[in-house]
């Protein structure tokens, strides 16, 4: 490569300076010296023709290979943040109905006597609601929306009759319909939102536990990105803003780290990037309690960590009711459990430690295996190998529910006092403790 580059620059000059000779000095001898230059003048251009059908060949491979590379990552930018549309989002479309309906509701309290401004709006709203029937995503919430129109268009009727009254009735219910409908797809997205996350955290335990090379592990968490990127677009597609957006950022997040691009050796090495696979397992897990609550999600995870007992039970009289993917499945549902009760045990012990509340301190020691780092369920292992590990974990983040509960720093209120919005949660979480003392 050297050699042809210190041939082009030779031949360049040769050139440049032969046409000097030739053309830039008129001189009768350096005339005359034409036929003595031109064969030295050809051997240049040829040598200089030859060196750059070098670098063409060279800058097209170049090119082609760069295409290549551009082509094979092309739909896998996943450390580029994902854009979603959300003016597509049947949630923002939903919330902008509402905003619509609002603001006509303030408008009639307002108008003295004249609705004609109202009633034109009404009506716009009434062809937006009929319009989002056409949503592949909303089409499922079609019986609330024809109710919707209905009492939208009993709305435009009740303003063109200046009836106030009615007019305020019909708008407030038509706002009432919309919000369940909202309500109801919100449901359904959390709903599908702690799947997916669970199935992240399964994926990233079961690669964590093959101990793979380096490369392998990079392509694997690449594909769990390229994934919570697909989960991503359909719950903008069918679901909530914000759950796609949480999916989004983690997809971003999980394939930074596969292209773990740091300058160091330690950051690039094998054991850097497992360290930060297990990191990233347990952000999945703080992304669904940030999700549910601290408490909705440990008193769920020791629901079905409790169902899962009475699996494993039933499981020691018959071993064989279950085929080998369906136990494997099942200590990989327990496995989560487990983690996530492991983490939510944690971080209470460590608010109350805070609180240099010594009796708790002495009193409650996570089992061994307490840890949301932890896996519970190595490869080739049974279910049944997680039932004391389970016991004994359920224990812990009993006591730990008890000692919160006894604490004034923590939980000091009046029933009175509970907002409306948290009063079934409190009410499970007693009913969960009071059950916990029955069973001793």
């Amino acid at each position: 490569m050297m050699k042809n580059i210190y041939k082009v620059f030779l031949s360049t000059l040769l050139l440049n300076f032969l046409c000097y000779n030739i053309y830039g000095n008129n001189d009768e001898k350096q005339v005359k010296s034409l036929n003595i230059t031109s064969n030295a003048q050809q051997k240049a251009i040829k040598e200089f023709i030859g060196a750059m059908k070098f670098f063409k060949k060279n800058l097209n491979t170049s090119q082609q290979a760069s295409v290549k590379e551009e082509s094979v990552f092309k739909d896998e930018q996943n450390n580029q943040k994902q854009k979603l549309d959300e003016k597509n989002n049947p949630e923002f479309k939903l919330n902008k109905l509402i905003e619509k309906q609002q603001v006509i509701i303030e408008k009639i309290e307002n108008e003295k006597g004249d609705h004609s401004q109202s009633s034109k709006d009404q009506s716009n709203l009434s062809d937006d609601i009929s319009s989002i029937k056409k949503d592949e995503s909303l089409n499922k919430y079609e019986s609330n929306l024809n109710a919707a129109v209905k009492s939208s268009d009993e709305a435009v009727i009740a303003l063109k009759s200046m009836n106030s009254k009615i007019a305020r009735q019909k708008t407030m219910q038509t706002k009432a319909y919309l919000k369940n409908i909202l309500e109801q797809l919100t449901k359904a997205s959390n709903k599908k939102q702690q799947e997916i996350l669970n199935n992240t955290q399964k994926k990233l335990n079961q690669i964590i536990k093959n101990n793979l090379p380096k490369s392998e592990l990079k392509k694997e968490l690449k594909n769990i990105a390229n994934s919570l990127k697909e989960s991503a677009a359909e719950q903008n597609k069918n679901g909530t803003l914000k759950n796609a957006q949480q999916l989004a950022k983690l997809a971003q997040e999980i394939a930074q780290t596969a292209e773990n691009k740091s300058q160091n050796k330690q950051g690039k090495s094998k054991s850097s990037l497992m360290k930060q696979t297990k990191s990233l397992r347990n952000k999945v897990i703080s992304e669904k309690i940030q999700n549910n609550g601290e408490m909705k999600q440990l008193l769920d995870a020791m629901t079905k960590a409790k169902e899962y007992q009475k699996k494993l039970d039933f499981l020691k009289k018959h071993p064989d009711y279950l085929n080998k993917e369906q136990k494997k499945k099942l200590g990989e549902d327990i496995e989560v459990a487990m983690q996530d009760i492991a983490q939510i045990t944690k971080r209470m012990k460590q608010e109350m430690a805070s609180n240099k509340n010594e009796k708790w301190s002495n009193k409650t020691n996570l089992t061994k295996n307490g840890s949301s780092n932890v896996n519970f369920f190595p490869p080739n292992s049974s279910p049944m190998d997680l039932k004391y590990s389970l016991a004994e974990l359920i224990t812990d983040a009993s006591k730990v529910l008890e000692q919160v509960s006894k604490s004034k720093s923590l939980f000091h209120f009046k029933k009175e006092n509970v907002p409306d919005k948290y009063v079934k949660e409190v009410a499970r979480y007693f009913a969960a403790l009071s059950e916990q003392k029955q069973s001793r």
